[in-house]
């Protein structure tokens, strides 16, 4: 009897794995393909022949991903001019180790470099719900979003105005005396999230745009 309970907890368990890993593949799918009509609309760009990138309409963030691995930066400007102290260092360049794509291939279609880079960084990739949105998380300092479907928010079917997004996390950079508030080209806004599956609201630096 025991036997045969163990043997049915091992293939519930691996049911379940197997459902997971066909959800997880769902999520991947659509996630290149609402990818692929961002690109559509916001041409990328070699950047030094390593990167390609795709740099915000108003040129104040970029978001990278090539052979070396994916990154996003921003421009410091508004944040000295909301208040940041010169002499306090703030990141504002934030990538993953490249060493985990050492055994990737460089590819010439951006999509296809997109893709690879997801292979690479599979933990690094979400799903936001509430915005509808796919992202990349650079270990809780900033994210990269990018809508489902650019034309309406699924999760509520409002009008999807957020088609890409910059996001950071305001602690550091209030810390260095900015004042969230008066960031030009940024908003400071709470955003709803999951935090150890509850929902909750924590505050964001976003920087969002509709891109049709």
């Amino acid at each position: 009897m025991q036997k045969r309970i163990k043997r049915l907890a091992a293939v519930l368990l691996l049911l379940l794995l197997l459902s997971s890993c066909a959800s997880l593949d769902v999520v991947r799918t659509a996630g290149l393909r609402a990818f692929d009509a961002v690109l559509e609309v916001l041409p990328p760009q070699t950047e030094n022949e390593v990167y390609v990138s795709l740099t915000a309409p108003d040129g104040a963030a970029v978001f990278y991903f090539g052979p070396d691995g994916l990154a996003m930066s921003v421009d410091l400007a508004p944040f000295y001019a909301a208040g940041l102290r010169e002499e306090i260092f703030v990141d504002h360049y934030f990538s993953l180790p490249a060493d985990r794509m050492q055994n990737t291939t460089a590819q010439a279609d951006p999509l296809r470099q997109f893709e690879t880079c997801l292979d690479a960084y599979p933990k690094q990739f979400g799903y936001h719900m509430q915005m509808d949105h796919f992202n990349i998380d650079f270990g809780g300092k900033a994210m990269f979003e990018w809508a489902k479907d650019m034309k309406i928010n699924g999760y509520d079917n409002s009008v999807q105005d957020k088609d890409i997004v910059f996001v950071l996390n305001p602690e550091p950079f209030i810390a260095a005396g900015v004042d969230p508030e008066q960031v030009q080209g940024w908003a400071y806004a709470q955003v709803s999230v999951e935090i150890n599956g509850k929902p909750a609201q924590v505050w964001k630096l976003l920087k969002p745009f509709d891109l049709q």
